[in-house]
Parts: C-alpha cells; sequence; structure tokens
C-alpha cells in the first residue's frame, strides 16, 4: 500500500509481476447488472489498459466472463503523483446473486520501458438504474 495524500492510497508492486492479481468480491443479494470502475495510476506512456490488464469475474455458480474493453488512458509524466490517477470504466458485468468475484491480472511488463500494469486506488461499482447496492 503506497499513500499520495489522504484520499489517494493505492496497491503498488504487483504489476510488475506477470500472472499476480487483485481479487475483490461482492456479495450481491439479487441479480444485477452493473458498470465496472477502476481507478488506477496512468503511466508515462499512453496505454490500453486490456493489454496491461486481464479483468474477469468469477460467478457463484463458477462461470467466469473476461472484460475487454480496450480504453486508453493518456499519457501522464509523473505517474507517482495523486495527480495521474484516473477512473476507468472496464466493463458492464451481470451479477448474480451471492458471492462475485472481480480479478485484475497484471499480463505484462516492458523491461525497455520499466513499466508493467497500474498501481490501483479502488474498485467501484455503477448499478444500472433500478437496481440497489
Amino acid at each position: 500500500r503506497v499513500l499520495f495524500r489522504s484520499d489517494v492510497t493505492c496497491v503498488g508492486g504487483f504489476n510488475n509481476n506477470v500472472g499476480s492479481y487483485l481479487e475483490f468480491e461482492y456479495n450481491s443479494d439479487t441479480d444485477r447488472d452493473a458498470l465496472v470502475f477502476i481507478t488506477v495510476s496512468r503511466r508515462r506512456i499512453a496505454s490500453v489498459f486490456s493489454e496491461w490488464t486481464k479483468t474477469s469475474i468469477t460467478y457463484p455458480d463458477g462461470a467466469t466472463d473476461i472484460l475487454a474493453n480496450k480504453v486508453t488512458l493518456e499519457a501522464y509524466e509523473n505517474q507517482w503523483s495523486a495527480e495521474a490517477f484516473v477512473r476507468v470504466c472496464v466493463g458492464k458485468v451481470s451479477l448474480k446473486t451471492g458471492v462475485n468475484k472481480i480479478r485484475f491480472t497484471s499480463l505484462g511488463y516492458d523491461e525497455k520501458s520499466d513499466l508493467g500494469g497500474y498501481n490501483y486506488d479502488k474498485l467501484e461499482l455503477e448499478f444500472f438504474k433500478g437496481a440497489s447496492a
């Protein structure tokens, strides 16, 4: 965990380790649709989120889906500053009743540029109209 300022703490250090992951669990009391947002740090080069990170969801029944939103994060020179963090929509999920697991897996590390995936601040689910948290 790294503290940038009082409102931004993040998980860092796993992103350059290919195959490492962060997993979040959401226990849903009903089936519902949601958009998945992740707040991550931009890097000093522009990057496509899904090329550096695999986003998957495992449903209570064990079925798995991959979210492959090809959102581009613009370059940000001071990648270690709190201002480097941006909120990114990685896709829509259809949560099922029970424990749903959303996983972000590091896919690559570029030794030449010394860049891997991202530092993570938080995950947010934005429920569709009519769905409750």
